[in-house]
């Protein structure tokens, strides 16, 4: 949904119209033998620019064809991994929009079910972990606050897309790590999450 969400430079990606173009023979295909056209939308945040997993799956600096990359707070993944840029208001303004967007093209492409990956380090997980979250606005700090992009993605997507469409929302249930996201805080997101789809 956004270039620099991609993990590597290789990835398919849906910001563009002729990118959802692209995606319409593969969409007839499966719903041509009985399945269900599905997606999901992702964005790595600072799991970002990586050489492909068979090539070592290495961090790609930017002269390598790598790119800046983002996350909540600058903290590594990590310590051979880039540091990403701690984004903005204004740029998690975007990121939400941009999930919009994809969404909206991925029903005008014919897709039937979109999955929201806000798990395994991605973005929306980098959010809601206190280990890779450390800030001090309105996206930082209490487990709402964590929430807040996960939450604003899913409200945005949701009217974004056909009331009957399912969406599902991919979370981690546990990091496994002293102090980071654990079951408790995953429960009740996804109490957060049902009222958010709803509304």
């Amino acid at each position: 949904m956004q270039p620099e969400g991609r993990i590597t430079p290789w990835d398919a990606g849906l910001w563009s119209a002729e990118q959802a173009e692209s995606l319409q023979p593969i969409v007839e295909a499966i719903d041509g033998r009985g399945a269900t056209p599905a997606i999901q939308l992702a964005h790595a945040g600072r799991k970002a620019s990586h050489k492909k997993p068979w090539d070592g799956g290495d961090f790609l600096e930017i002269g390598e064809g790598g790119w800046s990359i983002v996350g909540p707070s600058p903290i590594k993944y990590e310590e051979s991994w880039g540091t990403p840029e701690e984004l903005s208001v204004e740029d998690i303004d975007a990121v939400v929009a941009d999930f919009a967007s994809a969404a909206r093209r991925s029903v005008d492409v014919g897709m039937r079910v979109i999955e929201l990956h806000m798990a395994h380090g991605y973005l929306g997980c980098e959010f809601l972990s206190t280990l890779s979250n450390k800030r001090r606005d309105e996206y930082g700090g209490s487990l709402k606050n964590r929430a807040r992009l996960t939450l604003r993605t899913v409200q945005a997507v949701r009217k974004a897309i056909p009331d009957s469409m399912p969406l599902f929302v991919r979370v981690s249930a546990t990091e496994y790590v002293d102090g980071g996201w654990g079951i408790d805080e995953c429960v009740e997101l996804c109490r957060w999450l049902k009222d958010k789809a709803l509304t």
